[in-house]
């Protein structure tokens, strides 16, 4: 996690692994509250892959620590793919500035 944090969109190459043999080398991540509030998730609201309840539930377990823009769009990607302004400012502001919107956002 430490050397690969982004991974420019290929998590989605994993799909292929779901059967894979062997044992994983880490323990899952548990995700809480605490550490650093640096959190920016971006969720498509009718995304099939990952639906927004899940997304919704995962917002919860980091409280503080992160903001979440639900973005009005279909789809898997939520980024420079779906033409929605509103999303795709408030990632490229946290990509070139770390700066996060200063709660949750809804981008119609």
């Amino acid at each position: 996690r430490a050397k690969y944090p982004l991974t420019a969109g290929m998590p989605r190459n994993a799909l292929a692994c779901t059967s894979w043999p062997w044992a994983p080398r880490e323990a899952p991540l548990r995700v809480s509250d605490r550490g650093p509030s640096n959190v920016l998730m971006v969720q498509n609201e009718r995304d099939v892959a990952t639906p927004l309840s899940g997304a919704l539930k995962l917002r919860d377990a980091y409280g503080r620590r992160a903001v979440m823009v639900t973005v009005n769009s279909t789809g898997h990607d939520s980024y420079l793919d779906n033409g929605n302004a509103c999303g795709d400012a408030a990632v490229s502001r946290y990509l070139e500035t770390g700066k996060r919107p200063g709660r949750d956002l809804y981008c119609e």
